[in-house]
C-alpha cells in the first residue's frame, strides 16, 4: 500500500490522525497498522498491541504528539517496500532506533534496586 492510497482509504473511512479526541486518532492509528501490515500471526498481533499500548502511554498526559503518529504510520509504509522480506521486524527495529520504542519484556521489573 502507498501513501496515496492509504490517504483515500482514511478518508474514505472517516479516519483521521489530526482532529478529535485522542481515543479516536489512537484507534485510526490501530486500523491504519492494520491495513499496512496486517498480522499474520500471533506474535504480530502481539506487537500491534504492544504498540498500540505504549503510544497510549506516551505523551504528557494527553497522548501522544502528532508527529508521533504520524511517524509510526510513516514507519509501516517505510516497512513494507518492495526489497523488505520481514515488514514486521523492519517496523519494529524503526520504531526502536527513530522512536525509541521499548517493548514490554517477560519478567522485567522497572522497579528501583
Amino acid at each position: 500500500m502507498d501513501e496515496k492510497t492509504l490517504r483515500a482509504r482514511m478518508i474514505e473511512c472517516g479516519l483521521t490522525i489530526k482532529a478529535g479526541p485522542v481515543s479516536e486518532r489512537l484507534q485510526a492509528v490501530e486500523h491504519v497498522l492494520k491495513w499496512i501490515l496486517p498480522p499474520r500471526g500471533v506474535s504480530d498481533r502481539t506487537c500491534q498491541r504492544n504498540v498500540m499500548a505504549w503510544l497510549r502511554g506516551s505523551g504528557d498526559g494527553h497522548g501522544p504528539r502528532l508527529d508521533v503518529l504520524a511517524r509510526v504510520i510513516d514507519a509501516a509504509l517505510e516497512a513494507t517496500g518492495k526489497t523488505v522480506r520481514n515488514p514486521p521486524a523492519v517496523f519494529m527495529k524503526i520504531l526502536k532506533s527513530e522512536l525509541g520504542y521499548r517493548p514490554p519484556s517477560a519478567g522485567r521489573r522497572d522497579l528501583p534496586a
